[in-house]
């Protein structure tokens, strides 16, 4: 998993994490939407608002930098090949950690 960060300025926590995919030649980001959903999944079963309906590798977070139809959202992209399961769920627990920081 790569690091996550935390921007005062913009109440936004960044985290980056790479994707696995267990074979080659599906496309770029195979594991993309499996990987965006549980990160949704894990978010949404802690008590965070999730935006937006998970079809690729994209998930709003109700809380961050980002605004998306006059409200703050966080927004996660998974489009790493090295990215599993494990690195989700670290992510989802640094997400809400700095989250509750600086709630």
């Amino acid at each position: 998993m790569g690091p996550t960060s935390w921007n005062p300025r913009t109440g936004c926590a960044t985290a980056w994490t790479p994707c696995r995919s267990a074979r080659a030649g599906h496309g770029p980001f195979p594991c993309g939407p499996q990987l965006a959903r549980r990160f949704a999944d894990g978010l949404r079963a802690r008590g965070a608002r999730i935006g937006n309906e998970v079809v690729l590798n994209q998930v709003l977070v109700r809380f961050g930098g980002t605004v998306w139809r006059g409200r703050r959202w966080m927004r996660i992209s998974v489009s790493n090949w090295s990215t599993a399961e494990a690195d989700v769920d670290r992510s989802v627990e640094a997400v809400l950690h700095a989250a509750a920081r600086h709630a």
